[in-house]
């Protein structure tokens, strides 16, 4: 009986002892809940209410009358003049350089040799070779490009000029300046002839009439196309 009553202890003790030591984790696990809720309860409070705007009055508008409106649309036409002015601009871009034996005229592109000098000294940006220089277009100071306008292929010209008193360089500003100038080639832009065979080489069709008459048709097509957008608008 006595042996009984020991075994019982023992087993009570021991289901003491393992009741006490399963009590810290389950603090542990209660001390961890209030942040939980904390958390929970802040990313509620972010939240951003609804708002109903369905009785929202936006105020009412009015239309006037607006179906029905009659637009008048421009009658169109193609002139013989616009035809040739659309030809010409054709002819004009395929425009090409062509090597003359003649004195140099405006508008003529010509291959030079040039060296400037100041005090007799070549300056910075003074020298070039090979330098195709449309005569006109005023690309240097005035008196340069006028002073080439008579001379011939092969001519070596000296040109006294001076710089314009503007000008970016100070050391050149105002100052008198040489040109040494050898003319190496004369070109001028030749215009081709409308024919046949421009018309063969240049676009799809086989004759001058056949051309003319797309040109017409496209221009009045392109009219037709701004007058509908007039309507429209």
């Amino acid at each position: 009986m006595r042996k009984f009553l020991n075994v019982c202890m023992c087993g009570l003790v021991a289901a003491a002892i393992m009741t006490g030591c399963s009590k810290k984790p389950a603090a542990e696990t209660t001390t961890a809940a209030p942040e939980t809720t904390e958390a929970t309860e802040s990313s509620a409070q972010e939240t951003v209410p609804t708002v109903d705007l369905s009785k929202v009055d936006n105020g009412t508008i009015t239309l006037g009358n607006y179906k029905g409106i009659e637009v008048k649309r421009d009658t169109v036409e193609v002139t013989d003049e616009e035809v040739q002015q659309a030809i010409q601009s054709d002819l004009a871009a395929h425009e090409k350089d062509v090597d003359v034996d003649r004195a140099v005229q405006s508008g003529d592109v010509v291959n030079i040799d040039f060296v400037g000098k100041k005090d007799g000294v070549a300056f910075d940006g003074g020298t070039s070779q090979g330098y195709d220089l449309t005569i006109g277009s005023n690309q240097f100071i005035p008196g340069f490009e006028e002073g080439i306008i008579g001379a011939k292929k092969g001519d070596k010209l000296s040109l006294d000029l001076t710089f314009p008193q503007e000008y970016n360089n100070k050391d050149l500003a105002g100052k008198p300046v040489v040109f040494e100038v050898t003319v190496n080639t004369i070109k001028e832009k030749q215009t081709p002839e409308l024919n046949d065979a421009f018309v063969q080489e240049n676009t799809k069709f086989k004759t001058v009439d056949e051309y003319k008459e797309d040109k017409k048709t496209t221009l009045l097509q392109n009219k037709n196309d701004q007058a509908d957008q007039t309507v429209k608008k």
